[in-house]
């Protein structure tokens, strides 16, 4: 180490003007700037070192991938990404986040991934341009240079991560010029002039471009050049459209650059499946694509953008201990209810994996989740169409997703089976999640770990790695996850069922249960207003994104001598499932607004209306169904008493009752009436 610090200190800093300092693109602000010249002054004008700056290339499959630095030295050959973060910043070897001196929260995966990823594609690239020459190992650094920064990432977050000389970070991190000066772990990364020499020549050879400060793919410009999320032939990057001052998501396909027609094609129709695919569906928890573009890098999907989002497993990892029980039992219903009205709707999933799933943490509402990727889905064939090519999705769903989303496929999916039915596969990755959310871990670490647990146990058991959680709820998941599809729950709505049954055994009925604050998250057990118990949750309304996304089934006190379970009134006696009164004109009040069930879908009303089909106490008049056509199931809800009933009568009058925005009492004398209806 001493004789590489002396040998830094005979050879002169590289100079701006230097034939080794390469610069290929302009920086893009003057911080950036100002880092690239602090960077090139702890280089040696030895000869051997040199820098290419800002540069793009494209890798064997037509992929751009943008590079701040690449860096050859003695100590080795690197591809160097370059971090002006400032405030704090903490996290992981998975996830991290920054907290900017004005408070606010971002969530980031681990940079040096990405960089890896760079380093491989990079590396595969030099190979084949030059493959008669040695082209030394191409690590992966992550420099930061946020001034004053602070740095609070744990031992695995901080491997390869540097921070640059003369910007005073805190929280110890190696220096660039400690790192440059001191010997590499493994002796054969260190780079000799003839290694050097073919490296050179292997990187004159690749076609490096300059980074432009601002990259287009269609219309669309590109906030960063560093993509959000990375698929197997695909990657997404947030865009801005130039006039509208709109952001959304763009998933551009590879398209290598020797593609015959026939692959052109294939990727082609690779990015259209998705689009037909999820075109019918409307609900928030599915991220489907809003259009198609043809654009001279290749085609493309356009989504929505949802800023601050995050896989499913990087949240978990940031969150930690700090995710309560019931927020996680809270994310598995979220994940099973979207599956369930997708399943509805003919059309599966096939491969579910925490990086399918993001969550974006919402002030009023908590965690919310919404499922993407559903390029590897299958629609089943109705009564009504057929099954084409388009639709029957991939016959490969394992070759179809990358090897780390392995560990969560069912094991007929693993074992390259073909025309396996859908909905186990699907209710198989729900356990999974499930086992990821209770747990923290995934079900298996390595591919061959998962093998042997297919030969050792039944299924995923998350009491196993977490003793705490309730046998009922390990239970739920452990059918869910039989690796025999035969033994497997039947469903995911049989998998809700049974969640709610094993929160009603867990947790029974409180006598002072908590409100929700918002009706569309009601679940079992909740009350909603003060006034309405929640027996169950039904389903959800097909059309528009302002519905009520699920039937609420509640217990309804009247001033009389009846007294009856929420939607299953007197004289209906027949039918002991719950079920709406009117299908096309009910309407309840619930919350703020008032639900209404109607051919059109469940929407919010602005105010309290009365309905023009109404029930009382004592009719025989029968509850209709909703129709075949509608498929809308709104929030159904009771009035506490008839408002033509007086409040000293024991009966209610023969008029027909209308619908109060406020109860005719205390919330709580009538939260109190309510109560001991539930359990009759």
């Amino acid at each position: 180490m001493a004789h590489a610090q002396d040998q830094q200190r005979n050879n002169p800093p590289m100079k701006p003007d230097s034939p080794n300092w390469i610069l290929m693109g302009e920086p893009a602000s003057p911080a950036e700037q100002a880092a690239l010249d602090a960077f090139r002054e702890l280089l040696p004008e030895d000869g051997l070192t040199r820098a290419w700056v800002n540069l793009t290339f494209l890798d064997l499959d037509g992929r751009a991938a943008e590079v701040d630095v690449l860096l050859l030295t003695k100590r080795g050959f690197f591809v160097v990404e370059l971090k002006g973060w400032h405030g704090t910043v903490a996290g992981n070897q998975q996830s991290w986040h920054q907290i900017t001196p004005g408070g606010q929260v971002r969530h980031y995966s681990n940079p040096l991934k990405l960089t890896i990823s760079k380093a491989k594609r990079l590396k595969s690239l030099l190979q084949q341009v030059n493959p008669n020459a040695p082209v030394p190992y191409l690590g992966a650094l992550v420099v930061m240079h946020g001034h004053g920064s602070s740095i609070e990432l744990d031992g695995l977050g901080r491997t390869n991560v540097l921070a640059l000389d003369g910007y005073q970070l805190t929280g110890g991190l190696p220096t660039l010029g400690a790192f440059l000066a001191s010997q590499p772990d493994n002796p054969h990364h260190i780079v000799d002039r003839p290694t050097a020499t073919a490296a050179r020549k292997a990187c004159d050879m690749a076609g490096f471009t300059a980074t432009p400060r601002q990259r287009r793919i269609g219309q669309y410009v590109l906030d960063d050049g560093d993509p959000v999320a990375v698929g197997q032939d695909w990657q997404d990057f947030v865009v801005s459209h130039p006039v509208m001052d709109t952001k959304r998501r763009l998933r551009l396909f590879d398209l290598p650059p020797q593609s015959s027609p026939d692959e052109r094609e294939r990727i082609e129709a690779s990015a259209r499946r998705e689009l037909r695919l999820t075109e019918p569906l409307h609900h928030d928890g599915v991220d489907r694509p809003l259009d198609y573009l043809v654009t001279d890098s290749g085609p493309a999907l356009l989504f929505d953008d949802w800023p601050g989002a995050q896989p499913l497993d990087q949240f978990l990892a940031s969150r930690g201990d700090s995710l309560d029980f019931d927020t996680r039992i809270a994310l598995i219903r979220q994940i099973g209810e979207v599956l369930r009205y997708t399943h509805n709707r003919h059309l599966a999933h096939r491969a579910l994996a925490p990086n399918r799933v993001w969550v974006r943490e919402e002030d009023s509402r908590g965690p919310r989740i919404r499922i993407r990727d559903w390029y590897t889905g299958q629609r089943e064939a109705s009564t009504r169409t057929k099954v084409t090519a388009l639709s029957a999705g991939l016959t490969d769903v394992r070759g179809a997703v990358d090897q780390d989303d392995w560990i969560y496929l069912a094991r007929e999916a693993l074992h390259g089976a073909e025309e396996l039915p859908s909905i186990p596969l699907d209710v198989y990755g729900l356990g999974a999640l499930a086992f990821l959310i209770l747990t923290g871990e995934p079900p298996a670490t390595t591919l061959a770990d998962l093998q042997a647990r297919f030969t050792r146990d039944d299924g995923l058991d998350p009491s196993s790695l977490t003793p705490e959680i309730p046998d009922q709820y390990a239970d739920v998941v452990r059918r869910a996850t039989a690796f025999a599809e035969p033994e497997r729950t039947a469903s995911v709505d049989q998998f809700l069922t049974e969640l709610d049954a094993a929160a009603r055994a867990v947790r029974p009925a409180e006598r002072d249960p908590q409100p929700v604050a918002d009706p569309l998250d009601a679940q079992s057990g909740s009350v909603i207003a003060d006034r309405f118990d929640v027996l169950e949750r039904r389903g959800r309304a097909r059309r528009g994104r302002r519905c009520w996304r699920s039937t609420t089934t509640v217990t309804t006190p009247v001033r009389s001598s009846s007294r009856w379970r929420a939607t299953t009134p007197p004289g209906n006696g027949s039918r002991s499932r719950p079920r709406c009164w009117s299908s096309s004109t009910t309407r309840g009040w619930c919350g703020s607004s008032v639900a209404r069930s109607g051919s059109t879908g469940a929407r919010r009303c602005s105010s309290p209306t009365p309905a023009r089909r109404r029930w009382q106490p004592g009719s025989p008049q029968r509850a209709g169904r909703p129709s075949s056509s509608s498929k809308a199931t709104a929030v159904t809800c009771s009035r506490l008493w008839p408002t033509s009933t007086s409040r000293g009568s024991s009966t209610a009058t023969s008029s027909p009752p209308t619908w109060r925005s406020r109860p005719t009492r205390h919330p709580q004398a009538a939260a109190d009436a309510l109560r001991p209806v539930v359990g009759a």
